[in-house]
């Protein structure tokens, strides 16, 4: 349902995988998740850091503060 309301706005490509095909898969979310409990702030840090330069590192900003939907806004206010 995201993928489908949000492709527009996101600017999502259109080609997908082979195997994303067959599986019927967006292009929006990962195959596979991993589960992993924060186990301490420092842990918690390293994730937001993690989160917040995913669009620069795929190319969609050039700066984590360029990602209009993005927790960083708010993590750098607090």
């Amino acid at each position: 349902m995201v993928t489908k309301a949000c492709a527009k706005d996101l600017a999502l490509p259109l080609e997908k995988s082979a195997s994303g095909e067959r599986r019927g898969e967006g292009n929006l979310w990962q195959r596979r998740y991993w589960e992993h409990a924060i186990r301490d702030e420092r842990d918690f840090v390293h994730h937001c850091e993690y989160i917040h330069s995913n669009p620069v590192k795929h190319g969609l900003v050039k700066n984590p503060r360029d990602w209009a939907y993005s927790s960083v806004h708010r993590y750098l206010r607090e």
